[in-house]
């Protein structure tokens, strides 16, 4: 494969491996491929249509799964503990 192989083939090569992969003794190795190949397929992830409701920031998606809310761990507990003190969170 050369260096400017697009994103589909390399995760076509990739999945080729693991295929592969599955009838040998490495089989262990084939379903990590099969996710890596995944996230090839799929590019980097991309930010979110809003920004964050604690603290204004992006919010990345991670493209899949279901859409992500808030931008970190720390927002998604602040906000929490602020509901549960009785303030209004967006």
């Amino acid at each position: 494969m050369n260096d400017a192989a697009p994103p589909a083939e390399v995760a076509r090569f990739l999945t080729l491996i693991a295929t592969e992969l599955e009838s040998t003794t490495s089989a262990l190795l084939a379903p990590s491929l099969r996710q890596v190949a995944g996230w090839v397929a799929t590019g980097p992830p991309r930010p979110a249509e809003g920004a964050c409701p604690g603290c204004g920031a992006d919010v990345v998606q991670c493209g899949v799964g279901r859409p992500r809310r808030w931008c970190s761990a720390r927002c998604r507990n602040r906000a929490a503990k602020r509901r549960r003190n009785g303030f209004v969170v967006a």
